[in-house]
């Protein structure tokens, strides 16, 4: 997951190509439930990871790796 490797390496698209997946992939999270309707991720929780990488120049490897962390950590795995 070294974006940041990727963009200083020069593979931009590559890196941009991910990192765009990954926003969608957050932006999901939101209308994720636990079968009785309780959400695991709030709209403000999914607003904060998107507010967090909005930069994709910007965004560090330690930022992702928070937000999978926090992923992992509320779905089990």
């Amino acid at each position: 997951m070294d974006i940041c490797q990727k963009i200083a390496n020069g593979n931009t698209a590559d890196a941009f190509h991910a990192l765009s997946e990954g926003y969608g992939f957050i932006m999901s999270l939101q209308f994720t439930n636990d079968g009785n309707g309780t959400p695991y991720f709030s709209n403000s929780e999914v607003n904060a990871f998107l507010t967090s990488m909005d930069n994709f120049w910007t965004v560090e490897n330690s930022t992702l790796e928070s937000i999978r962390d926090e992923i992992k950590a509320k779905f089990g795995i």
